[in-house]
């Protein structure tokens, strides 16, 4: 099950004995949060174009910010600016859910947290997304260092051309890197045929609540 892995290689044997329960079955430690959510949070992303064959043509800077919050009902939710991954966006017991009209999540459990690989579930209704746990020990080296992240990737339903996003979270930092791929490398050429790869260089993070809460029993609603 993709849970909290840690920051970083040289954090992992520690924190695989954090993680672990004791001989009794006594609870284990908290779970990090997926994304820490909390106002002024920001990371700053390199953001590449690359030819599927592999030629960079450009290169950017892009940082997004959690610039304000709102209570919707009894929960806050916490409003992001920058290149629009998110909306607003809140975390539960289960996932990141977002709200976000334009995708039709309103609200909707985006990124399932924990989860098991191999998990599938779709959001959206115009245009649908299938998304997919990959892998929970991704290592991953960006500018900012090294992450072991869970690998999620995100499928536009309905094409008949490669449409995905990988997306790489290390809980506690947030999305570490982000991969977009929109055309069949092995048959299109020309500028029709790119990528865009976001990497974090920096991290500026805490969170309001830093660790996922524990899910009340099936038919017990607490909202």
């Amino acid at each position: 099950m993709f849970r909290y892995l840690g920051w970083g290689i040289s954090l992992l044997l520690a924190t695989a004995a954090l993680l672990s329960c004791t001989d009794s079955g006594t609870n284990p430690e908290p779970i990090p949060v997926l994304v820490p959510l909390a106002v002024g949070n920001e990371w700053a992303y390199v953001e590449r174009y690359i030819y599927c064959k592999g030629t960079q043509y450009s290169e950017e800077f892009d940082t997004i910010r959690i610039v304000s919050d709102t209570v919707i009902g009894d929960e806050t939710w916490y409003r992001f600016e920058g290149n629009p991954i998110f909306a607003l966006v809140t975390s539960r017991c289960d996932g990141l859910w977002e709200w976000n009209p334009m995708t039709a999540c309103t609200p909707c459990n985006k990124f399932h947290y924990p989860t098991d690989i191999g998990d599938q579930w779709s959001i959206g209704v115009e245009l649908s997304f299938t998304i997919e746990l990959v892998s929970e020990g991704a290592v991953v080296t960006v500018p900012a260092g090294t992450f072991v992240c869970g690998h999620y990737r995100m499928t536009a339903d309905g094409y008949s051309f490669p449409y995905y996003f990988d997306l790489f979270f290390c809980p506690g930092a947030g999305l570490v890197k982000w991969d977009h791929h929109i055309c069949n490398c092995e048959t299109d050429t020309g500028l029709a045929c790119t990528s865009r790869y976001w990497s974090l260089v920096s991290v500026s993070a805490s969170s309001a609540i830093p660790y996922v809460q524990p899910c009340w029993p099936q038919g017990f609603d607490i909202r």
